[in-house]
């Protein structure tokens, strides 16, 4: 559906961050749960995506004018997870699952709103659990 291969590690940050926002928009349309969630309980997060080239992808999930918005750059938000492109690769193939990820250190989760980390470890897994859904994966 995104046409994901191991060559997106080389695509310019633009594009990059363009699949990412159309998934993360994919998911918020089909799975409006998520948007009620993120109305009721007031988060926001980026999730970075990053190469080898110092190159970064920033998304930012989050509710404004009581709407859920996904939107491309740094915005703040109440978590931050960040990994390396080939990791969210092969989380979005099917390969490896989040919560492995995040288990053996290649995802990192900051939070900015003194809530615990695995709070966020939390709703992301369920986002990275949708997106595999909606990939067939």
């Amino acid at each position: 559906m995104f046409g994901l291969s191991r060559l997106a590690r080389y695509l310019p940050k633009e594009r990059l961050e363009r699949i990412i926002y159309l998934m993360a928009t994919r998911v918020l349309e089909q799975y409006p749960e998520l948007g009620d969630l993120a109305r009721r309980i007031g988060r926001s997060a980026q999730i970075q995506i990053y190469n080898e080239f110092g190159d970064e992808a920033n998304i930012w999930l989050g509710v404004k004018d009581g709407e859920p918005v996904v939107s491309r750059g740094f915005h703040p938000a109440t978590n931050t997870i960040r990994m390396h492109i080939d990791v969210f690769l092969d989380i979005v193939e099917g390969k490896i699952d989040f919560r492995q990820a995040v288990a053996h250190g290649v995802v990192e989760i900051q939070s900015h709103d003194g809530l615990p980390w695995f709070y966020h470890f939390a709703l992301w897994a369920s986002f990275f659990d949708k997106i595999k859904r909606l990939l067939g994966r």
